[in-house]
C-alpha cells in the first residue's frame, strides 16, 4: 500500500497479469522464538515479552507474512483464563468501528458459549501515554452454555495501528475479569510516542438509512486513471512511512453505523455521509471502500461520479469494477469475493510498492 522509499528515491514497480480474486484471507503461520525471547515489531514500537502480568506466552502467529497483523496467545493457569493480543495495522485504524466488529466476533464464536449482552459492560478508558483522554475502549460480559464463563475486549490505538485484547475465563466472573483486563493492558509494552489525544466513543447507529439504488456497473476506468489512483493511494500512506518522528494522528472522521450492519459484516459511514460507505469484513482490519473518486476525472473518460470499490487489508489495497450506483453491501461483497481485481497496491517488506494491472485495466 506505501510507496517505499530507499534515500529518497521511490520504489515501484508495475507489473501486467492476469491477476485472481482478492483473498480475503492470509495464511497463519507460526513465528519462531524462543520461550525466553521478546517480540518485537519495530515499525509499530510495540513489544509480546514472554510474560505480561502473569501471563505466559503460548505462541505467535503472523496472519500473513509480513508482520503486519499478529498475535500472541497467553494463559494464566492459576485462574484458567487466556488472553490473545493482536497487533495489525488497519487502511482505517478506527477504534469504535473495530471494538464493534470485535464484539460481533464474540457472538459468532460457538467456542465461547453464549454471551450476555444485556449485561455487558461497556466504557472507555485512560492509556498510558494519551494524556488524560479516554482513547480505549473497554467491554466485558459474562458468558453461558460453555466451559467459560467471562470474556472481555480491548481495544486501542497505537498510531496507524490497532492493538486488541481478547481474554476468556473458566473461573472468573465478570467484575474480576474486568480487573483482569484492566491491568493486563497496564502491563503492555509499547512506545506512546505519538498517541491520539482525541477521547473516543462506542460505535452508534447512524441518524437515518442509506438508500441503495440497482446495482448497474460502470464501465472499467482507463488505463491512467487506474495508475493514478493507484499511485496516489501509495503515495498518501507513505508520507507517514517516511516520516522520522511519529505523528499524532489526526481525528478528522466520526464513523456511524448503518443499518444495513449484519454479524458477518459491517456498513459504517463517515459522518453519516450518504453518498458512500466502508464494509468492515471480520475484525482483522479488511474494509471495502464504496465512494466516488473524483480524481479519476483528471485524465478525462468520465468515472468521477461512478462509485469505485477498492479493497484494504493489512497487506494491500485492490480496485475492482465499479458501479454507477450506490450499491447494496451484498453486491459490492459479491464482487470482491468472485471477481480479478483491476489493480492491486502491495508492499513488501522492505517497503517498495507494486501495482499490478490485469488485462480488463488495458482495455
Amino acid at each position: 500500500m506505501r510507496l517505499g522509499r530507499r534515500n529518497g528515491i521511490v520504489g515501484m514497480a508495475i507489473a501486467l497479469c492476469a491477476m485472481p480474486a482478492a483473498p480475503l484471507l492470509a495464511d497463519t503461520t507460526p513465528i519462531p522464538l524462543s520461550s525466553s525471547a521478546t517480540w518485537k515489531q519495530d515499525e509499530a514500537k510495540f513489544e509480546m515479552p514472554p510474560v505480561i502480568d502473569g501471563f505466559l506466552r503460548e505462541g505467535l502467529f503472523d496472519y500473513g507474512d509480513q508482520r503486519l497483523d499478529v498475535s500472541g496467545t497467553y494463559q494464566d493457569s492459576a485462574s484458567a483464563t487466556t488472553a490473545t493480543l493482536y497487533l495489525f495495522r488497519p487502511s482505517i485504524p478506527d477504534v469504535a468501528m473495530w471494538h464493534d466488529r470485535s464484539l460481533a466476533s464474540i457472538h459468532a464464536n460457538e467456542r465461547l458459549g453464549t454471551p450476555d449482552y444485556a449485561t455487558a459492560m461497556t466504557a472507555t478508558f485512560v492509556l498510558g501515554g494519551a494524556g488524560s483522554h479516554a482513547t480505549g475502549l473497554r467491554t466485558v460480559m459474562p458468558l453461558s452454555g460453555a466451559e467459560f464463563v467471562s470474556t472481555g475486549l480491548v481495544m486501542f490505538q497505537l498510531r496507524d495501528w490497532l492493538v486488541a485484547v481478547r481474554m476468556s475465563s473458566r473461573t472468573l466472573d465478570q467484575a474480576r475479569l474486568a480487573t483482569r483486563l484492566a491491568s493486563f493492558v497496564a502491563a503492555l509494552s509499547y512506545d506512546p510516542a505519538g498517541m491520539s489525544q482525541v477521547s473516543r466513543a462506542v460505535m452508534g447507529d447512524c441518524a437515518d438509512a442509506l438508500r441503495f439504488k440497482s446495482a448497474k456497473r460502470a464501465n472499467p476506468p482507463k488505463l491512467g486513471a487506474t495508475l493514478l489512483l493507484s499511485a496516489l493511494s501509495g503515495a498518501a500512506e507513505n508520507d507517514e512511512k517516511d516520516a522520522k518522528e511519529p505523528s499524532v494522528p489526526a481525528q478528522t472522521v466520526d464513523f456511524c453505523r448503518d443499518p444495513a450492519s449484519t454479524l458477518g459484516f459491517g456498513v459504517y459511514r463517515a459522518n453519516g455521509a450518504t453518498d458512500g460507505y466502508v464494509i468492515a469484513l471480520g475484525d482483522n482490519g479488511t474494509t471495502i471502500n464504496v465512494a466516488r473518486q473524483p480524481a479519476a476525472a483528471l485524465l478525462g473518460g468520465g468515472g468521477a461520479n461512478d462509485y469505485w470499490v477498492d479493497l484494504s487489508t493489512v497487506y494491500s489495497t485492490s480496485t475492482f469494477r465499479g458501479f454507477r450506483n450506490l450499491p447494496p453491501p451484498d453486491k459490492v461483497i459479491e464482487v470482491v469475493r468472485s471477481e480479478a481485481p483491476l489493480s492491486t497496491v502491495s508492499r513488501d517488506e522492505a517497503g517498495d510498492t507494486t501495482i499490478n494491472l490485469s488485462s480488463a485495466a488495458l482495455k
